[in-house]
């Protein structure tokens, strides 16, 4: 594999495989402008905050002190009313399984029996009820939480900035994703509390991501306020 230094200053291992990204090939099925962005693997999503901090730095939106980033797997959950200390690994209850079964619905864009409109995998059994998204539904489409947060259940798994722990056997390290997509069947899945996990390079139509804004950048600079020198990524 080519080196690449700019995914050292990312974070990233430069022997990790550059796959094609959500503009090459994309995703598979019809996306609008209204629709989120999906099939973005963790660099895609760093160097969009990198980009999006840059650009409105220069339009005056935000300050020098100010920078844009993906969220940690705490914050997700605290923007989705959990808990924090909450184990990784934590098994619903029945109560929790069947609180997800009847809410999931109204909550947010599952995997429900329009997917097998399409081609379903014959070891897949969709949830019971059918929506009107055979696949992403066009963002603010379902209630938000009580935050005001839209899309937090369903649509899209979110990239966080937390690594998964343990790594893998192989070695290779795996960031942490929440909330759930259009083609999540499994009910447990449904959960806020659920967790997904991938490796770095890995691009799927079922992923996405939302940023946040630090308002005051702590002393050590975050990942996606880190340079990438158009001259190492043509390395």
């Amino acid at each position: 594999n080519t080196k690449r230094p700019w995914l050292e200053r990312l974070g990233l291992d430069s022997e990790d495989p550059v796959l094609p990204t959500w503009r090459a090939p994309g995703p598979g099925f019809e996306q609008t402008p209204n629709h989120p962005v999906c099939g973005v693997d963790l660099v895609d999503a760093r160097l969009f905050c990198a980009w999006l901090t840059w650009k409105e730095r220069i339009e005056g939106r935000i300050t020098e002190e100010q920078a844009y980033r993906l969220p940690t797997d705490a914050e997700w959950s605290l923007a989705a009313g959990l808990a924090v200390d909450l184990e990784f690994d934590l098994e619903p209850s029945l109560t929790d399984k069947m609180f997800a079964m009847e809410t999931a619905e109204a909550s947010g864009n599952f995997g429900g029996q329009e997917l097998a409109d399409d081609y379903m995998p014959p070891n897949v059994t969709p949830l019971p009820w059918r929506d009107a998204f055979q696949r992403t539904a066009p963002v603010g489409s379902y209630p938000a939480n009580e935050l005001g947060i839209f899309d937090l259940s369903g649509n899209l798994n979110e990239w966080t900035d937390s690594v998964a722990a343990p790594v893998t056997p192989s070695g290779r390290r795996q960031n942490i994703l929440r909330g759930g997509s259009w083609a999540t069947t499994l009910p447990r899945a449904c959960l806020p509390v659920s967790r997904m996990y991938e490796a770095l390079g890995r691009t799927r139509p079922v992923n996405g991501f939302r940023v946040v804004l630090d308002l005051k950048l702590p002393p050590s600079r975050p990942r996606a306020m880190m340079e990438v020198d158009v001259a190492d990524q043509e390395k």
